[in-house]
């Protein structure tokens, strides 16, 4: 972490390396990036493509998360930024994998702890449980979703409700680097100008667009985005207005509620929350908006009993390979299974730690591939 700093946005008080959190700091830290160059690797099919302007990691963690569309909304000149469409099904999955990255870089033989939040904590241990015990503390266990508990149940994930002064809660500056490469994909895409319309709660994703432009322009590359934070009524964090670059609009509760309701209609499947946004877009008629789905979770139950035969087809055509996508697999075993019993039986066994999948680039697109999980 040699020459890394953080800082506290709202009172630009300095700590060397990277400090997670700190109860003096009225606003989630951030990590001081400078002296890098606007550059993407072209071939990394994750967000680690923009490593050139990410904290330096010696070992990386991923399972593809990034690189989400942007689709056109209704005939106004408005998009949405799919983030439903990473791996746990939210953009948390692009801080995680910072946040694992620096665990595995770092921290290598530690417990990694984590504050239950919804979706942080599914995603966090998703990325983090292969390599490290991690502990997820629930403190008011009555708020918790239990479809999400059973998840951390199936992933290894401890629960537990000490509270331990060292856990890492969703607002920390790991999450915030992952987070801001949304603006990089934007960027690579060729826009560099517009309104950005940030459904907030927290206030983290709209701190994170912000911290992303800026570190575009330390790197001498400019943009002219305007982030408007789209918030219900009034509830959202006190720092958020302080910060000179974000906008803030109020959305009321009906609002929100039949922007949801359209957005179901028309099959797009997001958090209530990401509605604020596309309200905020409908009034504008124009914007980019971020929007994210609920965490998809784990599922293994019956997966001991189920697709045996199938699995145990999948594991021998995966031996001495480097990796296959599902297609090919299903040409392997030629085409004695359907391609979706293919698909069905590979996400059984990536859960159950048999086959890992991973992404390579192919002509501007990601491509999963799968592999036997080293022995």
């Amino acid at each position: 972490m040699k020459g890394l700093k953080t800082i506290c946005p709202s009172n630009n008080e300095e700590y060397d390396g990277i400090v997670l959190s700190d109860s003096r700091c009225d606003s989630p830290l951030m990590i001081e990036i400078g002296g890098a160059e606007w550059k993407v690797l072209h071939d990394v099919p994750s967000i680690w493509r923009y490593s050139n302007l990410m904290p330096k990691f010696s070992e990386t963690v991923t399972r593809g998360e990034g690189f989400t569309p942007l689709r056109r909304w209704s005939e106004k000149d408005i998009y949405l930024k799919l983030e439903g469409f990473n791996p746990t099904g939210t953009y948390m999955d692009r801080g995680s994998s910072v946040l694992a990255s620096f665990f595995k870089t770092y921290k290598p033989n530690d417990s990694a702890i984590i504050r239950y939040s919804k979706d942080f904590a599914i995603s966090a241990a998703t990325y983090l449980t292969p390599s490290h015990r991690t502990k997820v503390v629930i403190e008011d266990p009555l708020k918790a979703d239990p479809e999400e508990l059973t998840s951390l149940v199936y992933l290894n994930a401890e629960l537990c409700t000490e509270r331990y002064r060292e856990a890492i809660s969703y607002d920390n500056p790991l999450t915030i680097e992952g987070l801001k490469t949304i603006i990089f994909e934007i960027v690579e895409r060729g826009i560099t100008e517009g309104k950005i319309l940030v459904p907030s709660e927290s206030g983290v994703l709209a701190l994170s667009i912000w911290k992303g432009i800026k570190d575009l322009e330390k790197a001498n590359f400019e943009t002219n985005f305007k982030i408007i934070a789209a918030v219900l009524e009034d509830n959202y964090p006190s720092y958020l207005k302080n910060i000179e670059g974000i906008q803030i609009e109020k959305i009321k509760l009906n609002e929100l509620i039949d922007n949801f309701i359209e957005l179901t209609r028309k099959g797009v499947k997001v958090k209530l929350v990401s509605a604020l946004g596309v309200a905020l877009a409908m009034k504008l008629g124009e914007g980019i908006v971020i929007v994210t789905g609920e965490s998809k979770g784990v599922n293994l139950r019956g997966s001991q009993s189920f697709w045996n035969d199938i699995k145990k087809d999948i594991a021998k055509a995966l031996e001495g390979k480097k990796g296959m996508t599902a297609y090919e697999i299903w040409r392997e075993l030629k085409e004695k299974y359907t391609l979706r019993g293919i698909y069905k039986a590979l996400k059984s066994l990536e859960a159950e730690g048999i086959v890992i999948s991973f992404f390579e680039m192919r002509k501007n697109k990601k491509v999963r591939k799968y592999s036997l999980f080293p022995s």
